[in-house]
């Protein structure tokens, strides 16, 4: 039986998640908004975080999916936003997908033009979601969790990231990404040869007035 090859889609679509990443936590405010600069991508103005430790966070999440990406065993990146006082999730913006194997030699089948515009679309859709959804409270924290099957544990492996440390993936616990009755938002949904993509936010119906909100340390 030939190997499915992931190769083309993973590298695309690793390239896009660490975009979005980026442009959730400039929309939602979890930075200080001058703490991101524009640029260029997809042929339109994104938000990129310039602090080096957020950035190398964020690469190295992403770096760190990729072995599921090349498998096609990745079936959702979530960014969880947590409360400032008891970390229970507000929100959470759910990127789902599901990729098509595609060798090589067929690439030429495949309209980059078509998959820049579509992944243009998405971005576009996020930097306005802020519009959809109600503020957050000030100094919110957020985590991101990969959602895969368990045969594809083995896949993740402790590895020397950025800063020279050595992190480990480790299993999330089943409350961590749960919100109670949660308001479903749907962002946008596309799909192209190289795969099916689903972004949508859950955020929580509570009222956030009774979140206590910690003073300046």
């Amino acid at each position: 039986m030939k190997e499915l090859d992931y190769s083309i889609s993973s590298s695309l679509i690793s390239e896009l998640l660490e975009v979005i990443v980026h442009q959730i936590l400039y929309t939602r405010e979890l930075y200080p908004r001058n703490a991101f600069q524009q640029k260029r991508k997809y042929n339109i103005p994104v938000q990129m975080c310039l602090h080096p430790g957020v950035c190398a966070y964020i690469h190295d999440i992403v770096e760190g999916a990729k072995p599921l990406l090349q498998t096609g065993s990745l079936k959702a990146l979530q960014l969880v936003v947590t409360a400032p006082d008891n970390g229970r999730a507000l929100e959470k913006f759910v990127f789902r997908l599901s990729q098509n194997s595609i060798i090589p030699a067929d690439l030429r089948k495949v309209e980059l033009s078509q998959l820049e515009e579509s992944f243009r679309a998405l971005c576009l859709k996020l930097s306005v979601s802020d519009n959809l959804l109600k503020p957050l409270p000030p100094r919110c924290s957020y985590k991101i969790l990969l959602q895969l099957p368990m045969e594809s544990l083995g896949s993740l492996h402790s590895k020397q990231v950025s800063d020279g440390a050595e992190r480990a993936w480790i299993a999330a616990e089943p409350t961590d990404d749960m919100i109670n009755v949660p308001k479903v938002v749907p962002l946008k949904d596309l799909s192209c040869e190289l795969c099916s993509l689903q972004l949508y936010v859950e955020q929580t119906t509570d009222d956030y007035g009774h979140v206590a909100i910690a003073g300046p340390s």
